[in-house]
């Protein structure tokens, strides 16, 4: 069941009114009208867009983790590769 919101309110008066045209003779009115109300429903139902935005944000996320990871760890790992190339270098005898 869905929650009865402010915009749920403001339809509800909308289509009073247009009862209210429509007994007055304004049908012009009316049929202008029910464009609007249906360019806001599509509006406010539309999330095709939030769950690409919402991609982009985790990767956005993922890549400050990992250039934060290899900025910190990549003194520690240069200087173990160094250690590595300097024992092989003496074990080889060069």
């Amino acid at each position: 069941m869905r929650m009865r919101t402010g915009f749920d309110r403001a339809q509800k008066q909308i289509l009073t009114s247009r009862a209210y045209a429509r007994a007055a003779g304004a049908s012009a009115l009316v049929e202008g009208e029910r464009l609007m109300p249906a360019l806001l429903n599509r509006l406010v139902d539309d999330t095709s867009g939030a769950t690409a935005i919402e991609y982009g944000l985790i990767i956005a996320l993922l890549c400050v983790a990992i250039i934060g990871a290899l900025s910190s760890f990549g003194g520690s790992v240069n200087n173990m590769w160094d250690l590595i190339s300097t024992r092989i270098t003496v074990a080889i005898g060069v």
